[in-house]
């Protein structure tokens, strides 16, 4: 028998759900608005008819296939034939077809940590061990300031006989940095060289506040064992509808189908559309866009009383949504249900993120700014009052 946990910030996002006037900043979820008004209203549109009512092709529509293509032309500068790439359940469903495809029993799996908790349990789906290797640290720069750092010697030194895939997220949930393009080239160097597969889950890639991001989708095309994992449940704030994307090897494409024939039938028909008309429309994400960064600037500002009299440290985040703050505490899980209970804040215990983070938390500020505001002032008082 396959032994899963639930990552704490799950079980904390259904308490915070059940208590009236707890803010919740515990799981990882667009919350400034919801699906864009335009994209309803297409699907209303669409629910006239009978398009969405039917099953389709496994590997999703080939029109949206395309138009994905189209995008990390237009995006990225990547040429991708639409025949390598598939739509998937969202990218976690995406992720997991690729690892029931390609591991093998005591398969082992590098997780450069700190990193999303459901990475491990969909490894050990896939009857494969997950290895934590602690490659991004928080450490201070030439001008005193916390920046969070990538070590890929460290990810080299992890590499054994039985290593067979290497899963990042970038830019990263949780600390919010962005790899450059030279970190993402050596490692996938590394990984050509090794035959081990690196899957690059690129998920908040619409959400990079500072510098230019460099995507591995046309890394995909250069080499063997690199596959791209997209969504639209951040770039588009459709989390609930369930689409992802996913580009591969051509090579791969025949197993790929075969297994999300068999675990999901086809992806969400009606996500599919929203897809469509949702890339032809980026602009109706402009305002949520600004809004995270406003709270952003919000959020890692309101945290100096604590880094300044308390203990604590947190680096500026050029990307995604969260702050991953480290707290005086050996462990954090008990500080987060403190704060859960006795000032009505959610956050996600450091715990879940891998091994050598028990003494942060995650805090995803992609809420409503008024949201942000009263939850980081309760927060901070909370502290204040109990130091």
């Amino acid at each position: 028998m396959i032994t899963l946990q639930t990552p704490l910030f799950k079980k904390i996002e259904t308490q915070a759900q059940s208590t009236p006037g707890c803010i919740s900043f515990s799981q990882g979820a667009l919350r400034v608005g919801g699906v864009p008004g335009a994209i309803r209203e297409y699907v209303r549109e669409v629910l006239t008819s009978d398009k969405a009512d039917y099953y389709v092709n496994a590997l999703g529509l080939m029109s949206l296939r395309e138009r994905v293509a189209k995008y990390l032309l237009e995006r990225h500068g990547a040429v991708v034939d639409p025949r390598s790439l598939f739509i998937s359940h969202g990218s976690i469903g995406g992720l997991t077809t690729c690892l029931l495809g390609l591991l093998q029993v005591g398969d082992e799996v590098v997780l450069p940590a700190p990193t999303y908790p459901v990475y491990q349990n969909i490894v050990k789906m896939a009857r494969a061990v997950p290895v934590f290797v602690q490659a991004m640290e928080l450490k201070k720069n030439v001008m005193g300031q916390s920046v969070w750092t990538w070590n890929l010697e460290k990810v080299k030194a992890s590499i054994t006989p039985k290593t067979k895939m290497i899963i990042i997220a970038n830019p990263s949930n949780p600390t919010g940095m962005a790899l450059s393009k030279r970190e993402i080239q050596e490692l996938a160097q590394f990984c050509q060289e090794h035959k081990i597969y690196l899957m690059c889950d690129e998920v908040y890639e619409h959400f990079v506040f500072e510098g230019d991001f460099y995507s591995a989708t046309e890394l995909v095309a250069q080499y063997d064992y690199v596959i791209r994992l997209g969504s639209f449940s951040k770039n588009f704030a459709m989390s609930g509808w369930r689409v992802g994307f996913v580009v591969v090897p051509q090579s791969m494409m025949d197993l790929f189908a075969a297994l999300q024939g068999a675990t999901v039938c086809c992806p969400s028909t009606i996500g599919q559309h929203a897809a469509l008309y949702a890339l032809d429309h980026p602009e109706v994400m402009q305002e949520q866009f600004l809004k995270v960064k406003k709270a952003r600037d919000y959020a890692y500002n309101a945290l100096a009383p604590l880094v300044q009299s308390y203990g604590f440290e947190v680096a500026y985040p050029s990307a995604s949504f969260y702050l991953f703050v480290k707290t005086p505490e050996v462990d954090s899980t008990k500080f987060v249900f403190e704060v859960l209970e006795k000032a009505q804040v959610a956050l996600a215990p450091g715990a879940d993120f891998g091994p050598f983070s028990s003494g942060y938390f995650r805090l995803c500020y992609a809420r409503e700014f008024e949201l942000v505001q009263e939850g980081l002032t309760r927060l901070v008082r909370y502290v204040v009052s109990t130091r």
